[in-house]
């Protein structure tokens, strides 16, 4: 597993988020290895912080759900065709209003545990 830590890319983003999910070769979640163990944690600009899941969306994207509810609409979705996950590259995530905002990729490490 690795904990991926994504930091704005652009000002009108704000706090940050860490992902513990398993990455295949070329560096995206490996959807044959998903698991619902994979987490999301988001630290908004005051520090506070949520913790949730990360799902397949059906579609070749990852949801991140705050609270891991399969009934409440995700925190932001990370939509499919984006860059890998390798540190330097900008991805998209949207909101739960659709907005959408570039996310940096300053960390890939060994996830604890």
């Amino acid at each position: 597993m690795q904990r991926i830590t994504l930091l704005p890319a652009e000002d009108a983003a704000t706090g940050r988020w860490e992902l513990t999910v398993l990455l295949d070769r070329d560096g995206y979640p490996d959807t044959a290895a998903w698991q619902d163990s994979w987490t999301v944690r988001r630290t908004r600009a005051d520090g506070t912080e949520e913790v949730g899941d990360v799902v397949p969306d059906g579609a070749g994207g990852w949801l991140f759900r705050i609270p891991p509810d399969d009934d409440s609409p995700p925190a932001a979705q990370w939509p499919a065709g984006g860059p890998p996950l390798h540190p330097g590259a900008v991805v998209l995530l949207r909101g739960p209003d659709g907005t959408a905002h570039d996310w940096r990729v300053v960390a890939v490490t060994a996830a604890e545990g």
